[in-house]
């Protein structure tokens, strides 16, 4: 049997790889673009895992305000950072995905960066290997 892989993991994978290129100190716009796009993604995918790990159908959206309104609706509160940063983050999302330029400087990538990393002790499944416990929004590699 394949290994399902989670949000939880793909969310951890992208943070390695914004770190990885943030270790290059390139600072050529586009390695920018691409840790920042990488860092969005963990972070919506660690939204989207949070709302699946309570019982909650996270809408297919790459919206921020979206996805933040339904962990309100929900009542987890783990992301209080997010709302402040909803607007870059959904900058990311789109622009990053598209070629547009963006404004991404290593700083506010590095802060985000390890805001999520701090978050993922929270998020890290109790029981990974039980396929009993996986919500909805793990997902089969195969």
């Amino acid at each position: 049997m394949t290994k399902k892989i989670t949000l939880f993991d793909r969310a951890k994978a992208d943070l390695q790889n914004a770190r990885l290129i943030l270790s290059q100190n390139n600072p050529d716009e586009l390695f920018l673009d691409i840790a920042a796009y990488h860092v969005q993604q963990a972070i919506e995918k660690m939204v989207k895992y949070a709302l699946a790990i309570n019982g909650v159908k996270h809408k297919q959206t790459h919206d921020m305000d979206v996805l933040y309104e339904q962990l309100e609706d929900a009542g987890i509160e783990v992301f209080p950072w997010l709302r402040e940063n909803i607007d870059i983050l959904n900058a990311y999302a789109t622009k990053t995905r598209y070629g547009t330029n963006i404004v991404a400087t290593t700083r506010k990538i590095t802060q985000l960066l390890a805001l999520a990393e701090e978050l993922l002790p929270a998020l890290r499944p109790t029981n990974a290997e039980d396929e009993s416990v996986k919500p909805d929004s793990f997902v089969n590699p195969s």
